[in-house]
């Protein structure tokens, strides 16, 4: 869009000067210094300007007009461009539901469905909703924040469900993936286990916002024992960073 204004502005000043240059030529040829008083002078300065000036107009008009045409194709582009990302978005945050009623059943309380289609069918959603978040726009800012956002809760849910650190977690039983619930018994796709593990993980080489945020100073901590309400929390940081200065690790 600057560049089409600035393209604009400098269209606008050739024609400026494309006019003014051959009225400083009549005026430095034929002019007096006052105002002819005389009608045949005004009608050849009017006939000399109409024939210089007219193509010049035209051909400004020309341009103008491919100026306008090219406006409205930009933002027709970018209307339609903006609702294929919400488009996209939508269906990517939709396949991140279906992905997790899938697999969870709608039930929390337990492990994953322990059923070859029902993990293939949660990897594919997975998938599915990958590429369409790849599709936003990278000038739809608002959109990728709102899905980085969507992806984080959805990617809680799977962890507490899947347990994949935890010693008493579904995934240390080789039996469950070896034979499932159906009839008769199948492996789980291991591709679909990939695929799903690799969604819980933190994405490699995504920044963590939380990294932004500064620590508590000494000063703040001092500050919480002062009044109820964070005095647990100021205490256990103390505690904390007196444990971590004479290990002589950094604060973590």
């Amino acid at each position: 869009m600057k560049k089409a204004k600035h393209l604009e502005i400098g269209l606008g000043l050739v024609a400026a000067i494309a006019a003014a240059i051959p009225i400083a030529l009549w005026i430095g040829k034929f002019g007096k210094p006052s105002f002819s008083g005389e009608a045949k002078d005004w009608a050849d300065f009017g006939t000399y300007i109409g024939g210089v000036l007219s193509p010049l107009l035209a051909f400004a008009g020309y341009l103008g007009l491919l100026l306008t045409i090219r406006h409205q194709r930009e933002a027709a582009w970018k209307q339609q461009e903006d609702k294929d990302s919400k488009d996209y978005f939508d269906h990517a945050v939709r396949c991140l539901e279906r992905a997790f009623d899938t697999i969870s059943a709608r039930d929390t309380s337990k492990a994953p469905v322990r059923e070859r289609l029902a993990w293939l069918t949660c990897a594919r959603l997975l998938l599915s909703a990958q590429a369409a978040a790849e599709l936003i726009s990278q000038d739809s800012t608002g959109l990728r924040t709102l899905y980085d956002g969507e992806s984080e809760h959805w990617r809680r849910k799977f962890y507490e469900l899947f347990q994949p650190t935890s010693q008493d977690s579904f995934g240390n039983d080789s039996v469950y993936f070896l034979t499932d619930d159906s009839k008769p018994p199948m492996t789980i796709e291991e591709r679909s286990t990939r695929v799903i593990y690799d969604f819980i993980a933190w994405p490699p080489g995504k920044s963590d916002p939380i990294d932004k945020i500064a620590r508590y100073s000494d000063e703040e901590i001092d500050r919480m024992l002062e009044r109820a309400g964070k005095i647990g929390l100021a205490r256990a940081l103390k505690s904390r960073r007196k444990v971590i200065e004479g290990r002589g690790d950094r604060f973590l």
